[in-house]
């Protein structure tokens, strides 16, 4: 086995410095890839706990992610010729049965190419919601937006064969999610909380309506929009020194969530309250400055876009042939097919709030938390690779992760299943107008902020 083994961890921390991208440009990578829709409901996750309790979870979300983050970093480095999850995986398991390897094999792609697809799904409604946010006047519907936008993504789409290959489209992408949070919570601090928060909603350190369905809701929002590890050796792999990603994303990244995600969820919360719905930039009235919060919007949906749908591509097309890179016909017509059918999930479940805890419930734990976890233990204590040793406290925190990963991935799940179901005739079925929140009209947008004198005049048809 030592013989097996000799080229995977003689120098595990340590590589030749290539030509790849800068450890600021990593960092700003790694937040375009996890700052993305799911901010948009951390005051709703918030609410669901209380203040306290949900900037406690919020910290303690974020500080278990950096951890995984980083052992599956010291991973990557034991066996640095692994550019993508799934060759890292293999690399590890190597020396296991047959059975192991096409298990884990087949698991960490089926997974990490079904999450990243139903991102893409979801990514493409948010898109085509901005879209026609910021042309709300013109009375188009979903279906329409969320074409026009794919046409839109497309030359980006398949112009980025790398993830850091749009180098001013990522920086941009970290501008606009400020403004993005940004301009909806400074409007309503102009406006007060006596004008934005509901007569019935309150503001409380612990949710005066605490309950387990509550707490699995917020966890599954926290970790979706918290968690990158699924596309974070493909990153890895295109860093010019893997030895910075601790710094890219333990200095320099993960201070930026934490903030952007408390003053998220607290701010909306605050000026909300616990009646607080939707994404935060839906809490801003029809008029200027929600045209531009639905810009800078639509401008980080499709840089978030292009970098997992790059991941995804390149993924299937290194199955299909090889020589990815050369074969511009093939790349194209990958990166289409897939825009096309992220535009038909889109249709298909058009409810975002729900999709965002489903997808946190049911996919993350098990590819961002658990995996990571195995290939640590099975490198640095199964193997005994040299570089590392497991210590007594880093193994409490170990075990704390994986429980805490199937508790949301059955409780989670069995939740967010059950939310979908009871709010299903609420949705509207697939393909419909789904007009809300796009039409200044009664008649779609009667409950959007702005829009009170619907509900005490008589819809009329738009």
């Amino acid at each position: 086995m030592e013989g097996d083994r000799a080229g995977y961890g003689a120098v595990p921390f340590r590589q030749t410095r290539k030509s790849g991208n800068s450890t600021e440009l990593t960092a700003g990578i790694i937040v375009a890839d996890v700052v993305g829709a799911g901010i948009l409901s951390m005051a709703v996750a918030v609410a669901n706990l209380g203040w306290l309790l949900g900037a406690i979870g919020i910290v303690l979300l974020l500080a278990l992610n950096v951890h995984t983050s980083i052992i599956l970093w010291r991973v990557h480095m034991c066996f640095p010729e692994a550019k993508t999850f799934k060759q890292l995986a293999a690399a590890v398991f190597r020396d296991a049965p047959d059975w192991q390897q096409r298990w884990v094999g087949n698991g960490v792609a089926g997974m990490q190419n079904s999450f990243l697809f139903l991102m893409l799904g979801l990514y493409v409604l948010t898109m085509g919601k901005s879209l026609g946010m910021i042309f709300y006047d013109l009375h188009w519907c979903l279906p329409m937006w969320c074409t026009v936008v794919c046409c839109l993504t497309l030359p980006f789409a398949v112009g980025g064969r790398t993830v850091g290959a749009w180098k001013s489209l990522i920086w941009l992408n970290c501008a606009t999610i400020l403004g993005t949070i940004f301009i909806p919570l400074v409007f309503m601090a102009n406006e007060g909380t006596q004008t934005t928060r509901a007569p019935n909603s309150s503001f409380s350190k612990v949710a005066e309506d605490l309950n387990f369905g509550g707490v699995m809701s917020s966890m599954s929002t926290f970790a979706f929009g918290m968690t990158g590890q699924f596309i974070l050796v493909e990153i890895i792999s295109e860093m010019a020194d893997p030895e910075d990603l601790p710094r890219a994303y333990g200095k320099l990244s993960a201070p930026f969530q934490c903030l952007a995600f408390l003053i998220v969820g607290i701010g909306g919360y605050y000026y909300k309250g616990s009646e607080v719905s939707g994404m935060i930039s839906e809490s801003l009235p029809f008029g200027i400055c929600f045209r531009i919060a639905a810009g800078l919007l639509l401008t980080h949906m499709i840089v978030t876009y292009v970098i997992k749908g790059t991941v995804l591509c390149r993924g299937l097309t290194q199955g299909a042939a090889g020589g990815w890179l050369e074969d511009q016909a093939l790349w194209g017509a990958t990166v289409s097919t897939i825009l096309a059918l992220s535009w038909l999930v889109s249709q298909i479940v058009p409810f975002f709030s729900d999709l965002v805890d489903l997808l946190g419930a049911s996919l993350t734990p098990i590819m961002c938390w658990v995996l990571p976890v195995i290939l640590y233990v099975r490198c640095f204590h199964y193997l005994q690779l040299p570089g590392y040793k497991i210590s007594s406290l880093e193994w409490c925190a170990l075990i704390v992760e994986v429980l805490l990963a199937f508790v949301l991935l059955f409780g989670g799940t069995y939740i967010s299943i059950g939310n979908v179901l009871a709010n299903w005739a609420t949705y509207g079925g697939p393909f419909d107008c789904h007009c809300e929140g796009l039409w200044a009209t009664c008649e779609c947008s009667s409950l959007h902020d702005g829009m009170e004198q619907c509900l005490t005049t008589t819809p009329t048809s738009s």
